[in-house]
């Protein structure tokens, strides 16, 4: 494991809108060097797919930052879970 914060490897998991092709979430995973596997393909929220998104914490909060939320605070919160 990292020493730095910021590098430590962690998983996380989000649901996606079932609009959204899971080829382009694979291609835009990839340029943050984010694992990327899908979960359930009708998730919890409203039948819409789960997927675990695995990286760095810089890389995950720069994913959650840029293409999935836009608040510093709830990208804490996603990266900050039990």
């Amino acid at each position: 494991m990292y020493k730095d914060k910021d590098m430590t490897v962690q998983t996380i998991e989000i649901d996606i809108s079932h609009e959204f092709p899971l080829e382009t979430l694979q291609e835009i995973t990839n340029q943050y060097n984010l694992k990327f596997e899908v979960i359930s393909v009708n998730g919890p929220a409203g039948g819409n797919p789960l997927i675990s998104l695995t990286g760095t914490r810089n890389h995950l909060s720069s994913f959650l930052m840029t293409e999935y939320l836009n608040d510093i605070d709830d990208v804490e919160l996603y990266l900050n879970r039990e």
